[in-house]
């Protein structure tokens, strides 16, 4: 092949810019089969810190968000929980109303009732999420209520097997939020008092001791209530930074795939256009290629 010495320098500037046309489209089509722009940090240039501390704020996040979903679930289980104990409270107060009743209560079968009810409350603040027992304080390994000791001296709290440590979770960098419900706290103590109580009364048909009992078991039911309202709202607060970790992982996510992932309909639209100048650059060294000095003297 000759090519004329005036064109020399062209068509060097042409294969030259041949090569870079076929270097781009095939870095391009990398690009939309991996749907990664960039594979290295170094192809970063300035922008690679950006891109470490976003993947680490987005992993920390990430992991923050999960364990809460997890700590929500098991609030929402201690929730259920104390919902039905609140209702073993109402059935007990309701059952002490019958009893006192002149015209029915002698007749009731009342120690059975209580020996049920005692059974299910126990068995209420003995639950286990995740294989740990949640009403015991740190002592998740152990069963918070001993069924055995319910009835000795439930005013002290005897039959309480677990110890003073609220369980604890950090939900986010530098926040920790107290999520724990103690089986012997007040309203439960006074729950099984009530119990206890009524069974005394019963036993001995005694009215002052069935009033007792019934006053014992409202202040039980409102304690529950109460209590129960201090979780929902420590869960809700949970739910929330969760929530807004959630809402900041989209951001970062979003950051994070400016910054490495294909813009697929640019690059598509950039392989059109290099494919086109990669056409005429052939056509043009086709052209120079054809020219020689016989062509340059005409």
């Amino acid at each position: 092949m000759t090519i004329r010495t005036g064109d020399y320098a062209q068509f060097q500037r042409t294969l030259g810019h041949l090569v870079d046309v076929q270097s781009r489209i095939r870095e391009a089509n990398v690009a939309v089969a991996s749907g990664k722009r960039v594979h290295s940090y170094k192809a970063l240039g300035n922008d690679a810190n950006t891109l470490v501390r976003t993947e680490t704020a987005l992993g920390t996040t990430r992991d923050f968000a999960h364990q809460n979903q997890k700590l929500v679930d098991r609030m929402q289980r201690i929730d259920g929980s104390m919902a039905e104990i609140k209702d073993l409270a109402s059935e007990l107060r309701q059952l002490l109303v019958a009893r006192r009743n002149p015209a029915t209560g002698d007749a009731m079968a009342l120690d059975v009732e209580l020996a049920g009810i005692s059974e299910r409350l126990t068995a209420k603040l003995n639950l286990q999420v995740e294989g740990r027992y949640v009403f015991g304080g740190s002592r998740t390994d152990t069963q918070p209520v001993d069924p055995t000791l319910v009835a000795d001296d439930p005013a002290n709290g005897t039959y309480y097997q677990g110890d003073g440590i609220e369980l604890t979770a950090r939900i986010d960098v530098g926040v920790d939020a107290t999520y724990g419900v103690l089986a012997d706290e007040q309203p439960f103590r006074d729950f099984f008092g009530a119990l206890k109580l009524a069974s005394e009364g019963h036993a001995l048909d005694d009215a002052t001791i069935l009033a007792d009992a019934t006053q014992l078991a409202e202040r039980a039911l409102e304690g529950v209530i109460d209590r129960r309202a201090e979780l929902g709202t420590a869960t809700a607060r949970v739910e929330g930074v969760k929530d807004s970790q959630e809402t900041t992982m989209l951001y970062l996510e979003e950051r994070l795939s400016g910054l490495v992932d294909t813009d697929v309909p640019e690059a598509m639209a950039q392989i059109a256009q290099d494919q086109v100048a990669l056409e005429a650059s052939f056509a043009l060294l086709a052209q120079l290629s054809r020219l020689s000095l016989t062509d340059y003297l005409r």
